[in-house]
């Protein structure tokens, strides 16, 4: 409680923040000096008043009046603290020079003249200081002249000369401060400019940030003259790959390297920035779609010649995605918003290509943002189930498997295809929780077939090669397996070939931790992901299926059939077992059956099944 009223005196009852320190020293200093003058004074004058000096006693009364009136005004208005100030020093000046007018001792009234100049340095501006301390040196000499004789006047002068020193020191003291606070503003400088450069720069390349963009964007939006420009969003494609195979620092300098290339191609109508680790943003002033495509094939142009780093040779390529103003989009967020849904359009193209923003993009974007939000709550709301589509020997019609599909039946539209939802949730990182639900369902279903009816062959689960990258995927397949009392034998994991192709190296370390559980692995869609044989030979895989589309031609289409055949003798050349999807007619099955190929799957047999219908297509096969 004390040391709550205490902080409030001392600080005349405001609060102070950090950039008012000085002035927070300022306050305390001045109420301690004149509680301790008041305290002191006040004594003074009660001694002066009982050795009958009553004259001095009034003068010393009327000082610590004049003291309580001060602390009073000080805590009404920071405004007020210089006046103050100046105000109580003067009036002190008086009062010391009548006591010392009155005072036999001229060194005592010297020293309080000391202290009055100390204060007044501290609490006051230079300014005022030194005039009162030429006011004080004034009143002493003058004092000192009316009443003493021509010694003591010199022993007075004397008497000034530690105000002279203190002067100097004082002078000395406050150039010395005044060059701390130049050297202090000069470092604030450079820190203000290198946190500029830190918050608006890339480390890497030295190019404006994306943040920095965004604020130029703005102004170019804002300004005036509301000119027309256009923005090109520039991706390295397959950045990732590049980063897997050959490390951070490699891609580093890969980029560096883009960058000074990007660099050379620009003039005065484009500016350039980096806005992500493998992506750069430029602005043109100009929406002409013949100087933007002119434009766009010198960025194309820039990126033939081959990289070197490290004494590696190694090709990229760019895509493009292009947005103008205000034709496409008259707001900052807009706009970035349809640059990457050109940018997107352009991975979706081949990559190696530049498109630019279409309205239509927005609609297909808005689709799909009201689609996810349906799929999470889907997800949340166990709206999937899973069906079973029969593997069939076609020589003598007895299944030998069957491949789990999921479906999503939805509470208004129905039943969804797989096509238009699981993709999407690859995009978003929600295939783990169907993955994984399709997996325990499916291996519960099949499980207590396989005990009543084993020769039903395996069950077949598509395999997601980004989900295969989730350490939680391994651990939950072998807690599954564990649960259910699941041979890892009865299963069977299928990943695309363009999945595995996108990344051999690492498909082959990571599959082969799959087969190591004594898991079987086939490539899906096989013939549509342009697979290298010396890696094929490397894969840890015992089955090759071959893609829809090609038996969709057969027999009729005699390049269908070569290639089909070529498929067949390729899988027997690495002994492999081969299935064939998508089979819908007799003459299809016979083609396959004469060409060597005896397992297949579709329509022909059945569709994909409910887990009731295949129980009793089991039982029928």
């Amino acid at each position: 409680m004390i040391k709550t009223y205490l902080d409030n005196y001392l600080r005349s009852g405001f609060t102070f923040s950090k950039q008012d320190s000085e002035l927070r020293l300022k306050y305390q200093f001045f109420n301690i000096l004149l509680a301790l003058n008041l305290l002191i004074v006040t004594t003074a004058s009660f001694i002066r008043f009982f050795r009958g000096e009553n004259l001095q006693g009034f003068v010393d009364i009327a000082y610590s009046l004049v003291g309580l009136v001060i602390i009073f005004f000080a805590r009404k208005d920071q405004r007020y603290f210089n006046k103050l100030v100046h105000f109580i020093m003067l009036f002190s000046l008086v009062i010391v020079s009548f006591t010392y007018i009155n005072n036999t001792n001229a060194y005592v009234g010297i020293s309080w003249f000391f202290v009055q100049i100390m204060i007044v340095l501290f609490l006051s501006d230079k300014k005022f200081a030194y005039f009162m301390f030429f006011l004080s040196i004034i009143v002493i000499l003058t004092t000192q002249y009316i009443k003493m004789n021509s010694s003591d006047f010199q022993l007075a002068v004397f008497g000034l000369f530690p105000l002279f020193v203190f002067s100097v020191f004082m002078t000395v003291y406050e150039k010395r401060n005044r060059l701390q606070k130049e050297l202090l503003t000069e470092q604030n400088k450079l820190l203000e400019k290198y946190t500029f450069e830190i918050e608006n720069y890339d480390v890497l390349t030295d190019l404006p940030n994306k943040q920095l963009f965004m604020k130029n964007l703005n102004k170019k939006i804002f300004s005036k003259e509301q000119e027309k420009f256009s923005l090109i969003k520039i991706d390295v494609d397959n950045f990732k790959n590049i980063n897997d195979s050959f490390g951070h620092s490699f891609a580093d300098q890969i980029v560096l390297e883009l960058s000074r290339r990007l660099k050379n191609i620009l003039t005065q109508q484009e500016t350039l920035s980096k806005s992500g680790p493998d992506e750069f943003l430029m602005m043109i002033k100009t929406d002409a779609v013949g100087s933007i495509n002119i434009l766009n094939q010198e960025i194309m142009d820039c990126v033939k010649d081959v990289f070197i780093v490290n004494n590696q040779r190694i090709f990229i390529t760019l895509s493009l995605g292009i947005v103008r103003f205000p034709e496409d989009a008259n707001s900052s967020a807009l706009l970035i918003q349809h640059l990457d849904s050109a940018l997107h359009l352009a991975k979706k193209s081949g990559k190696h290509c530049a498109k630019f923003y279409d309205v239509t993009l927005t609609d297909e974007l808005n689709e799909k943002m009201s689609l996810l939000l349906q799929l999470k709550d889907a997800i949340a709301n166990s709206e999937f189930e899973v069906y079973f589509q029969p593997q069939v020997n076609a020589h003598n019609d007895k299944i030998v498997g069957m491949e789990a599909l999921v479906r999503w039946i939805h509470p208004e539209i129905g039943l969804i295809s797989p096509d238009s939802f699981i993709p999407l949730a690859e995009e978003n990182d929600l295939i783990k929780e169907i993955d994984f639900f399709v997996m325990k369902e499916a291996m519960s279903h099949f499980g207590e077939w396989k005990k009543e009816y084993p020769s039903i062959g395996r069950l077949s689960l598509n395999l997601s090669i980004k989900l295969l990258e989730n350490r939680e995927y391994m651990i939950y397949l072998t807690e599954t397996l564990n649960e259910l009392k699941f041979d890892s034998n009865w299963l069977e994991l299928e990943i695309t070939e363009s999945q595995i192709m996108d990344d051999p190296i690492k498909s082959i370390e990571m599959l082969q931790k799959i087969k190591e559980l004594g898991i079987n692995i086939s490539i899906d869609d096989f013939g549509t992901g342009y697979s290298s044989l010396a890696y094929l030979q490397k894969l840890p895989v015992s089955k090759l299926k071959i893609d829809r589309s090609f038996i969709i031609e057969i027999p009729e289409n005699e390049s269908s059939n070569k290639l089909v055949k070529l498929i067949i003798n390729l899988s027997e050349s690495l002994n492999l077992s081969v299935i064939a999807e998508g089979i819908e007619t007799k003459h299809q099955k016979e083609f396959l059956l004469s060409s060597g190929c005896a397992y297949i799957q579709g329509y022909f047999y059945a569709k994909p099944l409910k887990a009731k219908a295949m129980l009793a297509f089991i039982k029928a096969h």
